[in-house]
């Protein structure tokens, strides 16, 4: 995937080992422990990464060129695997989950660099569109996904055990359109995730 390797300054965003565990396990829960809203569940699951690492299609750290340490990591899920989210019928074919940056490299633009390489590696993987969701009180990331271009879709917002779930899809192939259906009316209310979300 062509994601390997890529480069902004001072970071390179590289696939995760299984000797990264432990500094991924780390930026997570300090990426979590932000976030009081944070389902007590949902935070146990994400900040072990023995419990969802094998389940996904790839998982990408930022690494500091000087300290070489990890500051940042992501992870890409295509579609019909363990960890992709999709509303049926299907609104896109990849997604990505669990972004993170360590406080101290905030601002540096590994957080891009990160969606990035998802980017890159759904493209190269054959997928059309990347849909994520994001919480209603991640506002940081919802204006980076804005000015990557992310479209905000309230059609797909969802409810989740944390609260509201914003919905955004990016289109990798000019015909992602003829894909997936249109989108809908916003609903009154965001429908459950349970009941919506399919594997």
């Amino acid at each position: 995937m062509p994601a390997q390797g890529l480069h902004v300054p001072d970071v390179t965003v590289r696939r995760a080992s299984e000797a990264d565990r432990p500094a991924i396990a780390d930026i997570l829960a300090e990426g979590y422990a932000s976030f009081a809203d944070t389902a007590p569940h949902y935070h146990a699951w994400a900040t072990t990464p023995k419990l969802w690492a094998r389940d996904a299609t790839e998982v990408f750290v930022a690494v500091d060129d000087d300290t070489d340490k990890v500051v940042g990591v992501v992870v890409l899920a295509l579609a019909s695997t363990p960890l992709h989210e999709s509303v049926d019928p299907p609104s896109n074919d990849a997604g990505f989950r669990l972004l993170a940056v360590a406080p101290q490299a905030r601002g540096r633009g590994v957080a891009r660099a990160l969606v990035q390489a998802c980017l890159d590696a759904a493209r190269a993987a054959g997928a059309h569109r990347v849909g994520i969701f994001t919480m209603d009180f991640m506002t940081t990331a919802q204006h980076l996904y804005e000015r990557m271009g992310f479209d905000r879709r309230p059609d797909l917002d969802l409810e989740f055990p944390s609260g509201p779930g914003h919905g955004f899809t990016y289109d990798l192939t000019p015909d992602a359109a003829d894909h997936f259906a249109a989108p809908g009316p916003a609903p009154a209310a965001p429908p459950w995730y349970a009941d919506v979300l399919r594997d």
